[in-house]
């Protein structure tokens, strides 16, 4: 990602869906963390960051490749193969990617 131009405007309106969503849950593990959401707001999907020399930073290449959307725009995992996975142990996911409840 080091091509992609990330600009100041899209980073606030990263930072305003963090903080439109209400108060997420933030699951660390060493250099990774998790920001998600109550599964009863599909559309509030997670934000998934790393820990640089710089501090916190979200990590736009693993949403990227690891989240989707569908026309509803509820998010899904394309793959459960990521490095942060560990943050959903509490769910399964049916054979589309869609998080639910562990029962």
């Amino acid at each position: 990602m080091r091509q992609w131009l990330v600009t100041d405007a899209q980073q606030d309106n990263e930072l305003k869906a963090i903080t439109r969503n209400g108060a997420g849950e933030v699951i660390l593990l060493e250099d990774r963390a998790v920001i998600r959401f109550p599964l009863s707001n599909r559309q509030a999907s997670p934000f998934f960051f790393r820990q640089g020399p710089d501090g916190w930073m979200l990590d736009f290449a693993a949403m990227s490749r690891s989240l989707g959307f569908n026309h509803k725009n509820q998010w899904f995992f394309r793959t459960p193969e990521h490095d942060f996975m560990f943050a959903f142990n509490d769910m399964v996911f049916d054979r589309n990617g869609f998080p639910h409840k562990r029962p």
